[in-house]
């Protein structure tokens, strides 16, 4: 469950933080047409090269299926968001609970932990949603490398097995590495809130249902004694909801980020009559630059490949 408290802690701390992020981006990218291409999912296709009706350019703009995966968990989540605030805060929540065992009232406390741990099997899938999204991960990605003045990567990939040796990296690699730990400088507060919320074993102890509850306490399932990174035996509730809702908040963060780019970009296209361009990176030939040109619809807010 959703604890106002919580939301508002992790928002005070984040939501300025975002504002304040999107605003260097801006100041920051390599081109101007970097923030168009993180609001349109400028992606790498090689499966274009092979339509029919001429020679394509396989640097493609739309969500694309890992968009549209997106925007199919976000109404999950988003309803999660909507409908399950609890009713007292979680200061107060953790007030009742103590009384409860002052009293001994053993009946009343163990229904209060059976809610607690029914909602938290919800939010670990919600959990899993956000930090396995393809999406999310890219934004945020691609995001840091606006911040730090990088050129927009087209070929971002995800590694999806072990075999494979052709992407950015994996996921949790891509999250630790290239987000949260290049945002230390830049983003203390977003560094430390990332790292918070996503940690590898607590992710994977989720992902595969390798997790147990007893009385208040998440145990999990893959504590390896000679692993560094798997060195978590036990979570409390009450450090789960730190880590959900500041996972929650980040997510927040990100939609914000969408909808900044979508706001400073009708904002400037109506200045350009509705006309830009955007700087490709074109790694199939050493990394050439070359800019192509995009036209904006303004009453449906999305861009296209200007026809020539």
């Amino acid at each position: 469950m959703l604890f106002s408290d919580l939301v508002e802690k992790e928002g005070k701390a984040l939501e300025p933080e975002f504002e304040r992020l999107f605003q260097l981006a801006i100041a920051n990218q390599r081109h101007p047409g970097d923030i168009i291409l993180i609001q349109e999912n400028g992606s790498f296709d090689p499966t274009v090269l092979g339509f029919d009706g001429g020679r394509l350019n396989p640097h493609v703009i739309g969500p694309g299926r890992m968009g549209w995966s997106y925007f199919t968990h976000y109404q999950f989540i988003n309803l999660y968001r909507q409908t399950q605030t609890a009713k007292v805060t979680h200061v107060e929540w953790l007030a009742k609970i103590a009384e409860l065992v002052q009293a001994q009232n053993w009946g009343e406390r163990d229904a209060h932990e059976d809610l607690e741990a029914t909602s938290i099997h919800i939010e670990t899938l919600i959990y899993i949603k956000i930090w396995e999204s393809d999406y999310i991960i890219k934004i945020l990605y691609e995001f840091v490398r606006l911040l730090e003045g990088k050129p927009y990567d087209w070929n971002f990939k995800i590694l999806e097995s072990s075999r494979d040796n052709n992407g950015t990296g994996t996921r949790q690699d891509i999250i630790r590495k290239s987000i949260r730990n290049r945002l230390e400088r830049i983003s203390p507060i977003l560094y430390e809130a990332l790292k918070r919320a996503y940690l590898t074993q607590l992710r994977n102890s989720v992902a595969h249902s390798n997790f147990s509850f007893q009385g208040d306490h998440m145990q999990l399932g893959n504590y390896i004694e000679s692993d560094p990174h798997s060195q978590l035996r036990a979570i409390s509730f009450s450090e789960w909801a730190d880590k959900f809702h500041a996972t929650l908040m980040i997510y927040n963060g990100v939609i914000g980020i969408l909808n900044r780019a979508k706001e400073h970009n009708h904002a400037q296209l109506q200045l350009q009559g509705n006309v830009a361009e955007v700087l490709v990176t074109d790694k199939r030939a050493e990394e050439k630059t070359y800019t192509l040109p995009v036209v904006y619809d303004p009453d449906f807010r999305r861009f296209s490949y200007q026809q020539s």
